[in-house]
């Protein structure tokens, strides 16, 4: 739906670029998009100032999609007295 507004209305902008959605740059994002979710939140735990952060799957109506947001906290390191 969003698409096709753009391929109409923003032409002048976006050009022919919207008109064939096949090809290698259109294949397995979701799969890819969810790898590199996994990879970010494993990277979070390994770094040295400890990170909390939480993963929330949101609707966005517009694109008539669901999201993750993902927030991160970084907490102050303790150190020893």
């Amino acid at each position: 739906m969003v698409i096709d507004g753009c391929k109409k209305y923003m032409r002048k902008t976006c050009g022919d670029v919207l008109d064939n959605l096949k090809g290698d740059c259109y294949q397995g994002n979701c799969v890819n998009l969810t790898e590199a979710l996994s990879l970010y939140e494993e990277q979070l735990g390994r770094l040295y100032c400890p990170v909390e952060f939480s993963k929330e799957i949101v609707c966005v109506p517009s694109y008539l999609e669901l999201y993750p947001l993902t927030t991160s906290l970084c907490c102050p390191v303790r150190t020893p007295m």
